[in-house]
């Protein structure tokens, strides 16, 4: 392992980013940064930068060694978990279930050394010459899903619920961006600077590409515990009474039935690897503000069982909760029938293995890009429940979609963040 020290942030960020530059031209490439500043409650590391050559043939018992693998899990991986789930959508930009690979080389930043950036593994030649546009454009972005659409599936969903099928599910609809130009690395600080988050990245796998800006946490793994971090309740700034808008969210009836539904969700899938009686809430409806929208978040922890593999502590959770519904099982299996297409990547996970522990977040707040096709594609959703009405929920799609769409409106200021 060899340590660079700087003596000011500009210099480290300089000497990243030129990493990240030069890394990105490789087929398989992950960048996870996680903002301490916004509302991370158990930092570990403020950047993880990796790449490699080569498609890594990993076995599961891999995630549970000391080598760092980065890269993700799709939403589709569900149906090898359950088997009463399936994947009958198409996925218009599809990710491998399992996209996780070993970089030859990995650059990473601890959240107590700001200073020193560490590196392990070689010095990768660079074997591509690659050059990406300076410039953002696209020809159309559109949806499938009309309101009429969108209002006739709920009304679906609202039978399941009146049945008592389902307490709650997550629907979404899928946007596409045609004929999409972009430069990867630009677009990712546009994006990020657009919508600072705090569980942010980028996967690149082969053509593939997916740029994240998700705020939350799907499953963090220490030696000692587990800390998962849903999401369940969202709104709008109101720049006359921010105050209030917080203070409304916090004590709306319909957000705190739907946090704490997928809270109970997450305790059960949690008490299937561990131990009886440490799964706890730590932290129930936290507010948490971001650059468009305030959030509900719940924090919820548990000491993992000895013996238990990480791809299996993952299999108990995967997919998060507050991306299905519940029951789990049935609102998977309500969403496939449903929704207009797959999912993806999206509502998945990425992040790392190292050492034994990991930390995933939930797809979310994405754009993914298939670089040979030049197409776009990203989601939003929120939680149904009969406390829901259409016109609402149609609201907070588009609001949801608002930092994605705003990046796609403003290609003259693309230029902006190439330094």
């Amino acid at each position: 392992m060899k340590s660079f020290c700087f003596n000011s942030l500009l210099k480290r960020n300089l000497f990243l980013n030129q990493q990240i530059l030069k890394l990105s031209h490789y087929p398989y490439f992950c960048l996870l940064q996680t903002v301490n500043s916004l509302n991370e409650l158990y930092p570990d590391y403020e950047y993880i930068i990796g790449a490699s050559n080569y498609r890594s043939d990993l076995k599961k018992e891999d995630f549970d060694k000391k080598k760092w693998l980065l890269g993700g899990f799709s939403y589709n991986l569900k149906a090898q978990l359950e088997p009463r789930c399936s994947n009958y959508l198409k996925v218009n930009i599809p990710f491998p279930d399992i996209a996780i690979f070993e970089p030859e080389i990995v650059y990473y930043v601890k959240h107590n050394e700001p200073l020193l950036v560490h590196v392990e593994g070689k010095i990768i030649d660079n074997q591509c010459n690659k050059q990406y546009v300076d410039y953002l454009s696209f020809k159309s972005i559109e949806t499938k899903v009309s309101y009429e659409e969108y209002s006739s599936q709920l009304q679906t969903i609202f039978e399941h619920l009146k049945r008592g099928d389902i307490y709650e599910v997550n629907y979404a609809i899928e946007y596409l961006i045609n004929d999409l130009n972009l430069n990867p690395i630009h677009y990712y600080n546009l994006l990020t600077q657009n919508s600072p988050t705090p569980q942010a990245g980028i996967l690149k796998w082969e053509d593939k590409w997916l740029f994240c800006a998700s705020q939350e946490r799907f499953l963090k793994k220490t030696s000692l515990k587990l800390i998962s971090q849903p999401i369940k309740g969202t709104t709008s700034h109101n720049l006359f009474n921010e105050y209030k808008t917080a203070q409304n969210l916090f004590l709306s009836t319909k957000n705190r039935s739907e946090n704490v539904m997928i809270v109970d969700l997450v305790r059960n899938d949690m008490n299937r690897c561990c131990y009886p009686g440490t799964v706890q809430v730590e932290r129930l409806y936290q507010i948490q503000t971001y650059q468009y929208l305030h959030q509900m978040v719940s924090t919820i922890v548990g000491k993992p069982q000895k013996g238990l593999s990480n791809y299996e502590i993952i299999s108990s959770l995967f997919p998060a909760g507050s991306m299905t519904g519940c029951p789990k099982i049935r609102a998977m299996q309500i969403i496939e029938s449903i929704e207009s297409s797959g999912r993806g990547i999206y509502a998945g996970s990425i992040g790392y293995f190292h050492n034994g522990n990991f930390d995933f977040n939930v797809v979310i707040r994405s754009l993914v890009w298939n670089e040979s096709l030049k197409l776009g594609s990203f989601h939003t959703g929120g939680a149904i429940t009969l406390y829901s009405e259409i016109p609402k929920e149609y609201e907070e799609c588009q609001l949801k979609a608002k930092a994605i769409i705003n990046s796609f409106k403003y290609p003259k200021l693309y230029s902006l963040v190439k330094q």
